[in-house]
């Protein structure tokens, strides 16, 4: 249904990273978000959820951009390169 195909899409869009949880917490819901996107045949690049994501990083945290960005083609890079970035900051 495409309300919830939206509201799914929403989510990730408003999504934020906290420093003071954990941020497993966000990748999950991301994760699954994009999977339940998928399984309605609307394709979400690889490299947009990883704008989405960076996009979703704490102030505190936007060194990663670089560090995430800087070493990799964004062509290259998926959602679950961000999460281990972000996890391994945490």
């Amino acid at each position: 249904m495409a309300s919830t195909i939206f509201k799914d899409f929403k989510d990730c869009l408003n999504g934020c990273i906290s420093l003071n949880a954990n941020p497993n917490i966000y990748f999950d819901k991301a994760f699954m978000a994009y999977s339940r996107i998928k399984a309605a045949d609307v394709a979400v690049p690889a490299q947009l959820q990883v704008m989405i994501a960076l996009a979703a990083l704490p102030q505190k945290w936007e060194m990663l951009i670089s560090v995430i960005t800087g070493d990799n083609n964004l062509e290259d890079l998926e959602l679950s390169n961000v999460c281990t970035a972000v996890i391994t900051q945490f």
